[in-house]
């Protein structure tokens, strides 16, 4: 079936559910909204999970949603954590494909959703699509734009090149994917908060070939205090950990490849400081 995407049209020929996890972003929630609200393919539903924010989010995010149809709060009583929030809202997703935004980034390419969905469909429907970033400061103001050559963005079967952390800079989390396929693969890890989404793009690529775009999709925002300014060594123990609950489920022999490949890469990495 052909995708007959006009703007602004919400008709695809797969519903698409974009889940926005929030927890204290007054200062960005609005926005967040105004950017997936503005895409060229309109998402049949937004799903804002609010993790007991205690701040003016969620009055915003009430007046959004009184105003526009496709909008929908969900507010948890008790915080819960993002991975929580990101579950809560795919399990009450009605779209046959899904989308994750932090509340405290935003699309920038107002064709994001469009150029997803179109490759999506265009390698069949049962795949993971993705878009290059930019990233912004805390006034929305671009910093820089993460731009790689094609032959970077790996294509198709990626599980080996996630494990071996050959295209962890390149793979963003804000991907478009069937809904049934992040159920199958057991959803986001609720006891852990870092790493957690890598953790699921792993699971992901055991079930789904990935494809990018190639044009620019979501900004990220770097802001002081997030969970990107952890120490070093924390985020490195975090990783390692993922890479190492996953390759436990692979054939011996790959496991022994993806281990060799990164202690190489590690050693020269050291080597090089």
């Amino acid at each position: 079936m052909a995708l007959n995407v006009s703007a602004r049209s919400r008709k695809v020929f797969m519903r698409l559910s974009v889940i926005i996890p929030n927890y204290n972003n007054e200062k960005y929630i609005a926005k967040c909204l105004d950017s997936v609200l503005e895409q060229t393919l309109r998402p049949d539903e937004i799903l804002v999970v609010d993790d007991a924010s205690t701040d003016s989010s969620v009055g915003i995010i009430r007046q959004y949603a009184e105003k526009h149809a496709n909008v929908i709060g969900i507010y948890l009583s008790e915080n819960g954590g993002v991975s929580h929030a990101r579950n809560t809202g795919i399990k009450a997703a009605t779209g046959d494909c899904i989308t994750t935004l932090d509340a405290d980034d935003f699309y920038y390419n107002p064709k994001k959703l469009e150029n997803e969905m179109r490759l999506l469909e265009q390698k069949g429907g049962n795949v993971l699509t993705y878009s290059k970033i930019v990233y912004c400061d805390e006034t929305d103001e671009i910093i820089r734009y993460l731009d790689y050559p094609n032959r970077t963005y790996f294509q198709g079967n990626v599980l080996s090149a996630l494990l071996m952390e050959r295209i962890t800079k390149t793979l963003m989390r804000d991907c478009c994917y069937p809904r049934q396929a992040a159920l199958d693969a057991g959803l986001y890890d609720e006891t852990s908060c870092l790493f957690e989404d890598y953790d699921f793009l792993i699971r992901l690529a055991k079930r789904l070939p990935f494809y990018c775009t190639f044009a620019y999709g979501t900004a990220y925002r770097q802001k002081e205090g997030g969970l990107s300014a952890r120490p070093p060594e924390e985020c490195r123990a975090a990783k390692n950990a993922v890479i190492e609950k996953n390759c436990a489920q692979l054939a011996p022999w790959k496991r022994m490849y993806c281990s060799a490949y990164r202690k190489l890469k590690n050693m020269a990495v050291r080597l090089l400081k």
